[in-house]
């Protein structure tokens, strides 16, 4: 309400503004509020209520022609539209204040003082539609600003859950209880497991804070994580990578491969007659990952994280898809961003 108040008072002193202009002009005096009171009131109330007609028609224009997709085109129908509409309301009303017999009496008549108040109108209409567009241009990079910081947090939100699956009070209880078992069967091969998940909780905590890795960095991890998953399940797991060599120059979010390996194993139940296959392969600036589904185990733990993990962390960098196959086998396709990329996002 207070910012309806203040832009009524702002018309309406404009509008004094001008009439004074104007009839100094023509008269060379100053007005006589006492004696032309009602000129004052009609002035004032013109003015108010042209004033309020062209704020709403700007807004209704920028319903019609966004600022954001055609800006040039939405200035010039905004200055042509507020000055045509307030030249040719205050034209009509001075006609029917005026004496004049017809219109090409007051034409005549008026004629300076349409010049000038055209050229007053002119110069309102540009300063206007100057200030809508520099409001307009303010709120949109706050907007930005704001989206921005909001996916940004939205980010490391993703990228935590991810890192809690890493340390969860299960994974931890699994690897334990592995490597109680291979301290007594076979020492050596509890130590390179032990080695194995301590190089993925160091893996985990360097990536915690960047929304980027480098491909061979998620690879390695994603070996070692396979090699856990080998030892604790056996033949039952049988992971495979086939990736180009020269994918250092590729980047990807942390987590990406290893949050499909852990879901293929989550989704599919395990045992002798349907063994775990899991592909991992590059496929030109793709990497997949493929696995035959067996049969759905009988519950399934889930730390909300995954697909839609995976899905939201990459709408940040990129809007290429993740392809999502579900047939015979089930297969992720996940684009491999590089370093431009990952820096203008």
């Amino acid at each position: 309400m207070k910012r309806v108040l203040l832009r009524l008072l702002f018309f309406l002193l404009f509008g004094m503004l001008c009439l004074v202009y104007l009839y100094y002009g023509q008269t060379g005096t100053w007005p006589n509020w006492s004696a032309q009171s009602t000129l004052l009131l009609v002035v004032g109330l013109l003015s108010v209520l042209l004033g309020e007609t062209l704020y709403q028609l700007n807004l209704q224009i920028s319903r019609w022609l966004s600022w954001k997709k055609r800006w040039a085109l939405r200035y010039l129908v905004g200055v042509a539209s507020s000055f045509l509409l307030a030249w040719l309301c205050i034209a009509l009303v001075l006609y029917e204040w005026s004496s004049a017999e017809s219109w090409a009496q007051y034409s005549s008549q008026y004629q300076d003082v349409g010049l000038k108040l055209g050229l007053i109108l002119f110069c309102y209409a540009i300063i206007d539609q100057s200030i809508h567009f520099t409001l307009f241009s303010y709120h949109a990079f706050a907007h930005e600003q704001v989206q921005r910081v909001a996916l940004e947090n939205e980010q490391m939100e993703l990228q935590f859950a991810a890192l809690k699956s890493q340390i969860s009070p299960h994974y931890l209880f699994n690897s334990l209880n592995t490597i109680a078992s291979l301290l007594h069967q076979d020492p050596a091969k509890g130590e390179l497991f032990i080695r194995t998940l301590a190089q993925t909780f160091q893996y985990a905590l360097q990536s915690d804070k960047h929304k980027l890795v480098p491909m061979q960095q998620e690879i390695d991890f994603a070996k070692a994580y396979a090699y856990l998953l080998s030892v604790r399940h056996g033949e039952l797991v049988q992971i495979s990578f086939d990736l180009d060599d020269a994918n250092n120059t590729y980047y990807l979010p942390p987590f990406s491969i290893q949050l499909l390996l852990e879901n293929a194993l989550k989704h599919n139940a395990l045992s002798e007659e349907a063994v775990l296959e899991i592909r991992v392969k590059q496929k030109g600036q793709t990497v997949q990952v493929i696995n035959n589904q067996t049969f759905k185990p009988e519950s399934t733990e889930s730390f909300k994280i995954g697909l839609e993990n995976i899905r939201k962390r990459y709408a940040y960098f990129t809007e290429r898809p993740i392809i999502i196959q579900n047939h015979t086998d089930f297969s992720v396709q996940l684009p491999l961003l590089t370093t431009t990329q990952g820096l203008s996002a």
